[in-house]
């Protein structure tokens, strides 16, 4: 503003991420995974919280979703926000080296990414799979299981999970997550 500009006022901005990015990443177990797609990816979560940006306590501000609420199902969507394209996110299985440990594979992103908040011990996660089988499709949802995380850890502000999803078949999915940093960009 004008009266900040004539008394020398010069703000200083920082910027930080206040939440969980989660990136969801898929590997074929064996070279017999072939035609079997994702349908979707949930993840039951918070969805309201407060964000506080300016206050005259520092450890004030930032995301809070401490409040009572219930947990609803987020859904993965495509990068540019829409549904996943159906018949598209399918283990790579051509060129996979099935020597190497399975999350050493090559392995394809599935969908864009999910947001979600920090401070929860566990998030609940399920996995809607289809396969062409028989001269039908055939269609198998897992019920919520908790993303593998490491006993009293929590997730945490400006990290990003790679969640990796080892598909066996239509009926079997096992999961790991690794935490990297959320890098800017």
């Amino acid at each position: 503003s004008n009266l900040t500009a004539e008394w020398n006022v010069q703000p200083v901005f920082m910027f930080k991420h206040h939440m969980c990015r989660f990136l969801f990443w898929l590997y074929a177990q064996n070279p017999d995974v072939g035609g079997v797609y994702i349908e979707s990816i949930s993840v039951k979560s918070k969805t309201k919280g407060v964000f506080t940006v300016a206050s005259s306590t520092t450890g004030n501000m930032g995301v809070d979703f401490s409040q009572d609420q219930e947990y609803i199902p987020i859904f993965l969507r495509d990068k540019d926000r829409t549904e996943l394209k159906k018949e598209t996110y399918c283990p790579k299985e051509d060129g996979v080296d099935f020597s190497k440990p399975v999350y050493e594979r090559d392995a394809v992103q599935v969908g864009g990414e999910l947001i979600l908040p920090p401070g929860e011990t566990q998030y609940l996660y399920s996995v809607k799979l289809k396969q062409f089988l028989d001269g039908e499709w055939r269609y198998n949802e897992t019920p919520y299981t908790p993303l593998p995380m490491a006993e009293g850890e929590t997730f945490s502000p400006g990290n990003q999970y790679n969640v990796k999803l080892a598909v066996y078949g239509i009926q079997r999915v096992e999961t790991e997550v690794s935490l990297t940093p959320w890098k800017f960009g």
